[in-house]
């Protein structure tokens, strides 16, 4: 259900349906309109929604992704499949290990999903990669890039780092156990 604050704000409370009457201040005009709440996850990118139904995301086959089945998977490969967005990844905020490697990805953020160790996503078309909650990353696996860009790794403990192509910036903080293992600005391959 739903709550509407004096500012119109509607907040979400439980599933379920609502309906919200508003009405001006003069009484001259009112407005209905029903709302609808769901613990179901978005995910628009029809490769990567398929991939999660192959992860068994949807334990109660009901054709829909819940919020409680994100949270009971830890690991996502799903490489090689033409996925163009990894929206709603977010969600899974279990995850462990993510492998999107060989897809029509430009943008990865998976800053939401902080107990991610591992990611494998080498050969998309990267201009942004958003690991910046990760702190139990140790591995990234992210080169062969149509694109170069620079990666801030301030509060990451990365024991290993792959870039096979590219010219990456690389920032790391001196209260990180693995400083001594970056220079400020690093060619890989």
């Amino acid at each position: 259900m739903a709550t509407v604050s004096d500012n119109g704000t509607v907040t979400w409370i439980s599933k379920g349906a609502a309906t919200i009457t508003a009405t001006t201040v003069d009484n001259g005009f009112n407005a209905t309109c029903k709302v609808e709440a769901t613990d179901i996850i978005n995910i628009p990118d029809i490769n990567f929604k398929d991939c999660l139904f192959e992860a068994c995301s949807d334990t109660n086959n009901d054709g829909k992704i819940s919020l409680q089945e994100a949270k009971n998977i830890t690991e996502i490969d799903c490489m090689v499949l033409e996925i163009g967005s990894l929206e709603g990844i977010q969600y899974y905020t279990e995850l462990t290990y993510l492998d999107c490697c060989y897809n029509q990805l430009t943008s990865i953020d998976v800053s939401a999903n902080t107990k991610l160790v591992q990611l494998v996503c080498y050969s998309n078309h990267l201009s942004v990669l958003n690991v910046s909650h990760n702190t139990k990353m140790a591995t990234l696996l992210c080169g062969n890039q149509k694109t170069s860009y620079g990666l801030n790794f301030q509060q990451l403990s990365l024991t290993l780092l792959n870039s096979q192509l590219g010219m990456w910036n690389i920032m790391t903080s001196p209260n990180s156990p693995n400083y001594a293992s970056f220079n400020t600005h690093v060619e890989l391959t």
